[in-house]
């Protein structure tokens, strides 16, 4: 059995991938009249706020692999060497490069 009401939780998840910012919110679904629904604000901007917010920059190591997402991305990037960041694959606007792809 895939769900259990005394051992599983059911989620909803909303995730919105923006053109410049990004951002994330889940609820629990629990009792009826009971559910919450939480909002990440734990994205640190350049100035060390927190945000719910993050850009929609995504960097990829020289394999192709996932290395950071958001402003860990913009700042990775912003403080490698030249060299180093002809290995690198850096989008700053993943959507822009989705729809492009797609047409």
């Amino acid at each position: 059995m895939l769900y259990s009401p005394k051992t599983s939780h059911m989620v909803v998840v909303a995730i919105d991938f923006g053109t410049t910012y990004s951002g994330f919110a889940f609820s629990f679904i629990k009792d009826e009249g009971k559910d919450s629904i939480f909002m990440n604000r734990e994205w640190l901007n350049e100035q060390g706020i927190r945000t719910s917010k993050t850009p929609t920059c995504l960097l990829l190591g020289p394999d192709l692999s996932f290395d950071s997402f958001g402003y860990e991305a913009v700042e990775k990037y912003a403080n490698l060497q030249d060299e180093s960041k002809e290995k690198r694959y850096y989008f700053s606007s993943i959507l822009e490069c989705l729809f492009i792809t797609m047409t």
